[in-house]
């Protein structure tokens, strides 16, 4: 008997002839085995090698066999081997691997040898086994392979589990348990079936949950949800959000009233909005800056004052006269306090304030802030007459 190994390339570097006619088999008592492999997601049915496939099982037996993801049992086992340790107390380590590889046999070889090097899975001399820490291992990312892998199951996911996902991909890398169920207490908007798709989601490695916050196990992942929605449905999808988080924005915590500004300001310049919704999501964006304002962030928090003034219409002292005297005040702070503001716009946004302000009580923040603002620039001595012009007109005389 004699035995041959051959070692080729890949069956598509070959010339386009006959692989079989190249291999010179004409039949006889002799046998010859030929082993190869490929993904057959890199394969077309009708492309050069399928074809030379199905020439060559006319003259022989061609036999194909499809290696699929190891299922969670057969990864315990493989691990229980590996380590030499029993399948109890490799389970909660296969759980893990197996939800970070999808079951594909070379991804978990990767990712051992990857949890090896960083002496995650280590042997211990002192107790004569190999130990690991399953809390570390679970907080280590998926990789990008991985990530493609699970994006190619979307589409066969339940419907229920893809409408979780758009709407946790269109929130953010991640979101909170409070989130969605805050959303889902709108029927009108959302009919999310939480109580089944977040653990399967999990289950299936879409999702990892830290204590009530799910995160996208990759940022692959989140695009490729994303891409589920289409493009010009998008806008609507995030102002759905939006909307129905504004309806109970009396009661929302600080996260939320930011989370609907952020969704608002991601379709307001594409759609056609009513004055109303104009004024309304103005007066979140001005919500949502004073929060940023309380938590010293101040470049969030012009954008959001911004977003609001650009809101406002034409004639906005006139219909919407408290908002626009809140919203002009809070830029003019904003940029004041944040230094890296216009200073033209500054005193542009204080003038107008001054413009119009219907009573002398409306002026006093907008006199300070300027007379604080002439400070700053070095104009002392107008500041001064400035703060000297605000206590006589409050009755006070030197």
């Amino acid at each position: 008997l004699l035995s041959i190994t051959v070692v080729a390339t890949f069956f598509g570097t070959v010339d386009q002839t006959s692989i079989g006619s190249n291999l010179g088999i004409t039949g006889g008592n002799g046998g010859i085995l030929l082993l190869g492999s490929y993904r057959d997601n890199e394969v077309d049915n009708d492309g050069f090698l399928m074809n030379q496939m199905k020439y060559l099982s006319l003259s022989m037996q061609v036999t194909f066999v499809s290696i699929g993801e190891l299922s969670k049992e057969s990864t315990n086992k493989m691990l229980s081997s590996m380590l030499c340790l029993p399948t109890r107390l490799t389970s909660s380590l296969a759980t893990i691997v197996h939800q970070k590889t999808c079951g594909n046999a070379m991804f978990i070889k990767e990712f051992l040898k990857s949890i090896i090097t960083n002496r995650i899975l280590q042997f211990s001399v002192k107790s004569r086994r190999w130990i690991w820490d399953d809390d570390v291992i679970d907080l280590i990312s998926i990789s990008k392979g991985v990530a493609e892998l699970l994006s190619e199951k979307l589409t066969m996911l339940p419907p229920s589990l893809i409408e979780v996902l758009k709407v946790a991909a269109a929130v953010g890398s991640q979101v909170e348990e409070s989130t969605l169920k805050l959303l889902n207490k709108d029927p009108l908007a959302f009919r999310l079936q939480l109580g089944h798709s977040l653990p399967l989601a999990v289950q299936e490695g879409f999702l990892e949950k830290a204590g009530p916050v799910y995160a996208f196990s990759h940022d692959s992942l989140q695009a490729a949800v994303c891409d589920l929605i289409p493009v010009f449905e998008r806008k609507f999808f995030h102002k759905k959000i939006g909307t129905s988080l504004m309806m109970r924005w009396n009661t929302l915590d600080p996260n939320h009233i930011i989370l609907a500004a952020d969704q608002m300001n991601l379709c307001k310049d594409e759609l056609e909005l009513s004055s109303e919704e104009r004024v309304s999501i103005a007066g979140l964006q001005l919500l949502a800056g004073k929060h940023s304002m309380k938590s010293s962030c101040f470049e969030s928090a012009r954008s959001y004052i911004e977003s609001g003034v650009s809101l406002l219409q034409e004639n906005h002292w006139e219909s919407n006269y408290s908002l626009s005297l809140e919203l002009y005040e809070m830029s003019a702070l904003v940029s004041f306090i944040d230094g890296n503001g216009n200073a033209d716009a500054t005193m542009k946004r204080l003038q107008s304030i001054l413009q119009h302000a219907k009573t002398f009580e409306d002026t006093l923040n907008a006199s300070v802030l300027l007379s604080k603002f002439m400070g700053s620039r070095g104009n002392y001595a107008e500041a001064i007459n400035n703060c000297l012009g605000i206590l006589s007109n409050l009755g006070e005389t030197f």
